[in-house]
């Protein structure tokens, strides 16, 4: 198993605990400070990429871009998502060192 799909793994855990959210409710649960961590679709409009790390930064949450809008819907049975919220703090940590093992790896080859 690769990394990139043990963070998918990591986000479908997330998502059968219910520690994902999608659309909307990302900008409400990130006000309300529940969003840990927000996975960015590579080819989502700069703007909403913008929004998203501003309130990432003011409401203490993170954010990694993973996959394409396609992939990241397929991993939650959906068309095509712009982001993914993860609302759980462990299941966060995790996606981000695998995240950070993926960005490291790249950099050695």
């Amino acid at each position: 198993m690769n990394l990139q799909d043990k963070i998918i793994g990591m986000i479908g855990i997330a998502r059968r605990g219910k520690y994902t959210y999608i659309g909307q409710d990302i900008i409400f649960k990130i006000k309300k400070g529940k969003i840990r961590l927000i996975i960015m679709a590579q080819d989502a409009p700069k703007s909403v990429q913008d929004e998203l790390e501003n309130l990432a930064l003011e409401h203490n949450a993170t954010t990694i871009v993973f996959l394409s809008k396609k992939e990241l819907g397929s991993i939650l049975n959906l068309n095509e998502l712009n982001a993914i919220g993860i609302a759980n703090s462990s299941i966060a940590r995790k996606i981000e060192s695998l995240q950070q093992e993926v960005e490291n790896y790249g950099k050695e080859n």
